[in-house]
Formats: structure tokens, C-alpha cells, sequence
């Protein structure tokens, strides 16, 4: 592409959007389902329509990136682009008004920011996106057909990749969660001892969850006498449902429990399992519940 100095400042500028909207894109992606749920907590739209709202804007963002990389009509790109800012900005404004919005969507799981902070941040974002479209060329870019082309391609797998993103095997990635994480500080309660002491598997776990009932013999085999691992399984509600939980299987092993907005954080999926040793993820088991030929064997001590 040869692009005059003026446009090469707007193409330069334009990656600020770029990088915005791929980066949000291919973290709600990957977890559709928390972006819906975060969607919901904002209280703008119905709960219903979270769901499909989730997929529509990863869509455009990932859509609205590869059209400002390939530059085939970079005006009203950014002129799209900057309206769904100044949207993102509004929702924010009234989540915020009504006591909501506490926990922003923008980035998937790469900040926890609270609305004053969504907005500085979508206004910066406007203001380069402003920039670089009074800099754009107005007529449409030389070979601006052949990247046409090029962009209806990539938005076979970009459009793949907002329908099944989240069957992909990314949890670690997503979550952040991996061999050397510390999980010590996770908030569980009805625990007598917390997970941050000795050799751990840590189940996180919805209260009707068949794979757990198929792997609970399993569960009673890795929290015996002789394997020097503790069991504890958390259930994803409230006291009642624990407790409910616990007078249907009367496991040998802790049950502890934790809302759905302190888990949610640590998983894409339940069920799954982490193999701690004094709080420190040895091992992730994702979507799936281990056996006990799975543990690895414990490292011994150093002198």
C-alpha cells in the first residue's frame, strides 16, 4: 500500500482502534458466555437479549479490526468504529447511573475496571479514532478491491471464531490460570481449612453436574488415606444448595461453596479441577474432573 505521509499518520493512528477492538474481540471470544453475563449485570437491555448481543458486538469488533488493517474504506471504518465507542461509552453512562456496570466487558478477563475508568479510557480511544479519520484519505484507497476480497475471506474465520471460540482450548490463556498461579487467596466458604495449606485437588463445580456424579467414586479414590491429597469440592451457590449437595452424596472430602460472580473468574466451564500444593497450581484439569493416575507425583523437598 502506498499511502502519503497524511495517510500514513491516519493508518498509524487507526491501530490504536485496531488493537482495541481485536484484543476485546478475541477475549470475549473465548468466553462468550461472560461477556453475556456481563451484558446482563448492566441492566441497559433485557436479559435475554444478552446472548445474542454477546456474539453480534464480538463480531463487529473482530470485523470492524481487519477492515481498518486492510484499509479498503478507512472513513467510514472509523467512522463506525468511533460510533461504537461513543455506544460502549453510553451504556456505560447508564449501567453507571442506575448503580450497575461495576464490572466492564470491554476486555473480556484483561481488566477489572469500574465505569469512570471504561469511559477515560473509550474517550482516548474516540479521540485517536477522530484523529485519524478527519486524516484519512476521502477517496477509497488504490487496490482497495483486491483487499475487499482479502477482507470477506478473513471474515469466514473471524465469523468461525465468534461461534465456536469458546470450544477452543484456551482456559489457561483466558483465565490466566496455570502451573506457578496461586490460587491461596481464592474466596471459598465452609471450609475449616483453607487450600492454601499442603497438596490440594480443588474442584470447582455446579450443583447438578452428572460428569461429577460419573467421577465421584473417583474423587472418594484421590482423597483416601495413602495419596496425601485433599479433595475440595466447591459448589457454585448458596449455603442451602451446598448443603443440599452434601446430604445427597455425604462425601468423605470438605465441600465448600462460592457465588457465581467470585468463581466465574476462575473458570470458562465447569466442571474443572486444580491440582494445588500450598496454594500454587501444580496442575489444571479443564472441563473435566481428574483420576488418580492423573496427579502427578509429588516433588520432593529439596535439602
Amino acid at each position: 500500500m502506498k499511502f502519503p505521509v497524511r495517510t500514513w499518520f491516519a493508518y498509524l493512528l487507526a491501530w490504536v482502534p485496531i488493537v482495541a477492538f481485536a484484543v476485546a474481540g478475541f477475549l470475549k471470544g473465548a468466553d462468550p458466555l461472560l461477556f453475556s453475563q456481563q451484558i446482563t449485570e448492566h441492566g441497559v437491555s433485557p436479559a435475554a437479549w444478552s446472548p445474542v448481543l454477546s456474539y453480534v458486538f464480538i463480531a463487529i469488533e473482530l470485523l470492524l479490526a481487519l477492515a481498518l488493517v486492510l484499509w479498503i474504506a478507512p472513513r467510514p471504518a472509523l467512522f463506525l468504529s468511533g460510533g461504537l465507542l461513543f455506544f460502549f461509552i453510553a451504556v456505560t453512562a447508564v449501567a453507571w447511573s442506575m448503580g450497575k456496570g461495576e464490572a466492564c466487558g470491554c476486555f473480556g478477563r484483561l481488566s477489572d475496571r469500574g465505569p469512570e475508568a471504561v469511559i477515560k479510557e473509550d474517550t482516548l480511544l474516540i479521540a485517536a479514532t477522530a484523529l485519524a479519520f478527519f486524516l484519512a484519505p476521502r477517496k477509497r484507497p488504490t487496490g482497495a478491491g483486491g483487499r475487499t476480497i482479502l477482507l470477506l475471506v478473513l471474515a469466514i474465520p473471524a465469523l468461525a471464531y465468534t461461534a465456536l471460540g469458546q470450544n477452543l482450548p484456551l482456559d489457561g490463556l483466558i483465565t490466566g490460570i496455570r502451573p506457578g498461579t496461586d490460587l491461596s487467596d481464592i474466596s471459598l466458604d465452609g471450609l475449616r481449612q483453607p487450600v492454601g495449606q499442603g497438596r490440594v485437588l480443588l474442584v470447582l463445580a455446579e450443583p447438578e453436574c452428572p460428569v461429577c456424579d460419573e467421577a465421584f467414586s473417583d474423587l472418594k479414590a484421590i482423597a483416601g488415606p495413602d495419596t496425601g491429597v485433599r479433595v475440595v469440592y466447591t459448589i457454585q451457590g448458596d449455603s442451602k444448595t451446598a448443603s443440599q449437595w452434601r446430604l445427597r452424596h455425604l462425601p468423605p472430602f470438605p465441600v465448600g461453596r462460592a457465588s457465581k460472580r467470585v468463581l466465574r473468574q476462575y473458570y470458562r466451564r465447569l466442571p474443572c479441577a486444580f491440582l494445588l500444593q500450598d496454594g500454587v497450581v501444580v496442575q489444571a484439569y479443564w472441563n473435566r474432573l481428574p483420576i488418580l493416575t492423573d496427579l502427578p507425583a509429588p516433588v520432593a523437598a529439596s535439602s
